[in-house]
């Protein structure tokens, strides 16, 4: 057993670099005001609707083409997963006194061009 480990070879030990721990970092952070660049909230609702809405017949349509059973059930948890974020981002917009189809409809024909 000594020979063995007489001619293995040592590692070279390196040196990584850390990361300072950020109660350090953040006393010194400058603070950015990002209000310019945040878009309108209902507007951004509305799409973000509608596009979930999209995903989710995308989604749905592939199911039919998926080659096995395992596939089919994967695509359609996809599915479920992106019709349930429709779902949260209507009810936001409702809870905004907004109804979902008029916050959506500005965004329908950009976004089926986009998914065509």
């Amino acid at each position: 057993m000594r020979v063995a480990s007489f001619f293995r070879r040592r590692q070279k030990r390196v040196d990584v670099p850390r990361l300072k721990p950020r109660r350090e970092t953040a006393a010194n952070a400058t603070r950015v005001d990002l209000a310019e660049l945040t878009p309108e909230l209902v507007p951004y609702l509305g799409q973000a609707a509608y596009l979930q809405l999209v995903i989710f017949e995308t989604l749905s349509k592939a199911v039919s083409s998926a080659p096995s059973a395992a596939a089919k059930e994967a695509v359609s948890h996809a599915a479920a997963l992106s019709l349930a974020r429709h779902h949260g981002l209507a009810a936001e917009l409702t809870r905004k006194g907004v109804v979902p189809g008029e916050a959506m409809a500005p965004y329908v024909d950009r976004i089926d061009e986009f998914s065509r």
